[in-house]
């Protein structure tokens, strides 16, 4: 969102992005979840098992996954976390001026890796991606079933993870200090902007930030990015945001999306845009955690 924002408005506009100063999370803290290191070695671009049948973490067709995980983290969850990157990867973490946007990349990067890992009954580092014709990141074949996306705010991330269909997410901190009217402005429609504006003015900032996520979850999930206006993208502005909205899709696209909002953690709003109709979507976003062993292992490993 900070970025989008920064790019879109004016001098002049006194808006605070959100942001975010959260406790760390330590590796003792961290309990048994997807995948391991010690998976068997593979050489990337091998048929592994589960890359075209069924995955090894169950996720049928009419299902939708959502995760959420720390960016913040310490140095030994980090070490483990990064151990499985590309040499691409490694390169592009160095090239971010500061260590915090350096840690919270890498975590995000580790993090996805492990997860999608998981699903595939594949070792983590021999995980192959590659850029769809829209621009957004895939797994390469043959796992191009196996969808994702992924979205991080401050120290958080999301990741949604699909069988077959689209999927776009996005996730943010809410922030009550943040101005909501130059924000609403540039990027609700009239229609929400009269909806917001009739809300008590407590649950303004929630409510906006809960419209901004479901409309950046559908144009990531439709590869439109920033080809459609975010005001000629509605939905419905709720202040409630575990009920679904609805959106109204850009033309050629009517009704071939749904979208969800879900609890992505205290002091957090997330949504989820899923292509198609019938998907069982969770309320909430489960928290990614590694192996307690694996935790322990990196930490012996360090002293």
């Amino acid at each position: 969102m900070v970025n989008t924002v920064q790019k879109t408005l004016k001098k002049g506009d006194d808006v605070a992005l959100p942001g975010m100063e959260s406790s760390q999370w330590s590796s003792a803290q961290l309990v048994p979840d997807l995948a391991r290191d010690d998976q068997p070695t593979r050489r990337p671009g091998v048929r592994w098992a589960g890359a075209e049948h069924r995955p090894c973490v169950p996720l049928t067709a009419d299902e939708i996954h959502l995760w959420r995980a720390p960016l913040k983290v310490d140095a030994d969850v980090l070490a483990v976390l990064s151990r499985p990157l590309s040499s691409d990867e490694h390169e592009r973490a160095r090239r971010f001026h500061f260590e915090r946007d350096r840690v919270r990349w890498t975590a995000a990067r580790g993090w996805l890796r492990r997860l999608l890992a998981g699903y595939l009954d594949a070792a983590a580092a021999e995980l192959c991606f590659e850029h769809h014709p829209c621009g957004k990141p895939r797994l390469a074949a043959p796992a191009q079933w196996l969808r994702f996306n992924v979205s991080h705010s401050a120290d958080i991330a999301a990741f949604a993870v699909a069988h077959g269909r689209e999927v776009g997410v996005d996730v943010e901190r809410v922030r009550d200090d943040v101005p909501t009217e130059p924000v609403a402005r540039r990027f609700l429609s009239e229609s929400e902007q009269a909806t917001l504006a009739g809300l008590p003015r407590a649950t303004r900032a929630r409510a906006s930030l809960q419209c901004w996520t479901a409309k950046e979850a559908y144009l990531k999930a439709s590869g439109l990015g920033l080809v459609v206006p975010m005001r000629d993208l509605e939905v419905g502005l709720l202040a409630d945001e575990t009920i679904g909205l609805s959106a109204r899709c850009p033309a050629g696209q009517p009704g071939r999306w749904s979208l969800r909002a879900f609890d992505a953690g205290p002091g957090y709003v997330g949504a989820v845009a899923v292509e198609g109709h019938g998907a069982r979507i969770p309320v909430a976003a489960k928290p990614l955690q590694l192996p307690t062993d694996t935790a322990r292992g990196s930490s012996a490993g360090s002293r």
